[in-house]
């Protein structure tokens, strides 16, 4: 679902490229006297996710960081 913050550039069976809105990680940092997160650790736990469903399928996965977003490509 589109929000925004997440935009699918490619999608393939084999392979998907999106990018993502550094600023959804800041909501977390707003938190931080309740949930004791910030928005560094958010990204550590994203990222850690993502890598792990890409090498449970045996993918690669591939991050580029940009000013304002990040490019994750997860390919076979």
């Amino acid at each position: 679902e589109p929000d925004g913050n997440f935009e699918i550039i490619a999608s393939s069976p084999e392979k998907v490229v999106y990018k993502a809105k550094k600023t959804w990680l800041k909501y977390y940092g707003e938190q931080e006297e309740i949930m004791n997160v910030t928005p560094e650790d958010m990204m550590r736990v994203f990222k850690a996710n993502t890598e792990s469903i890409a090498l449970a399928k045996t993918w690669k996965c591939e991050w580029k960081d940009e000013e304002e977003f990040f490019t994750v490509t997860i390919e076979k």
